[in-house]
């Protein structure tokens, strides 16, 4: 083997070695981009959560079943199904800044929550007849509850599972509760925090809000 070989091999040598160091910083950046979606996604699926679990087709499949005198079941479904979409939305960011917001008035829940409630709590009512202290219904129009299930509320609320079937309980045992009675039995839980989780058992249609009375 001559000088003019070993050169040949050295510089073929060399060649694939950069060949590989290449590969190998392609591959690094592809790994990177990998962990970069990743992440992203991880942080999608945790935001779009709250829409998955109000988004449940199997859900209006039971309230259509159980309601079909009520015609047009499914339209009504969809449509409270993708209002609440948005909603829970508006309740999980209430619940995450409950306990930065100071100083709430037991005046200022009761005023504003009827009215937020009626809108979508009562089948075949116009939203923009309610009024929180001049209620008008129509006592032909039924209205419906569904079944309570812990696996249909948003994941943030996990922590508060047990106080909200503690609520949703109370309110079933009574049939007929106002605010203010649900909230003297406790005395020890933030009234905001009281409230939100009302206002999320009706937008999941556990409970109902009529003539200033919770009921199941």
């Amino acid at each position: 083997m001559n000088e003019e070989e070993d050169e040949i091999i050295i510089s073929n040598l060399e060649e694939i070695d950069m060949t590989f160091s290449q590969i190998n910083r392609v591959l690094k950046q592809i790994e990177q981009k990998f962990e970069c979606f990743k992440n992203k996604s991880k942080v999608l699926s945790a935001n779009f959560k709250p829409w998955q679990n109000f988004f449940g087709i199997s859900e209006c499949s039971q309230k259509t079943a159980k309601n079909n005198d009520l015609g047009g079941d499914f339209e009504y479904c969809m449509d409270n199904t993708l209002q609440s979409i948005v909603l829970e939305s508006t309740i999980a960011k209430d619940y995450e800044s409950i306990y930065n917001t100071e100083n709430t008035k037991q005046s200022d829940i009761q005023n504003n929550l009827p009215e937020s409630y009626l809108s979508r709590s009562k089948i075949g009512v116009s939203t923009n007849n309610v009024n929180s202290s001049n209620i008008c219904l129509n006592e032909d129009k039924k209205y419906v509850c569904a079944d309570f299930n812990k696996s249909l509320l948003p994941q943030i609320f996990e922590s508060e599972f047990e106080l909200i079937d503690e609520i949703y309980q109370i309110i079933k045992e009574h049939r007929q509760i106002t605010l203010t009675e649900i909230q003297d039995k406790f005395k020890n839980e933030d009234e905001k925090k009281i409230s939100i989780i009302l206002n999320l058992l009706i937008r999941k249609n556990f409970i109902i809000f009529q003539n200033g009375a919770f009921l199941v």
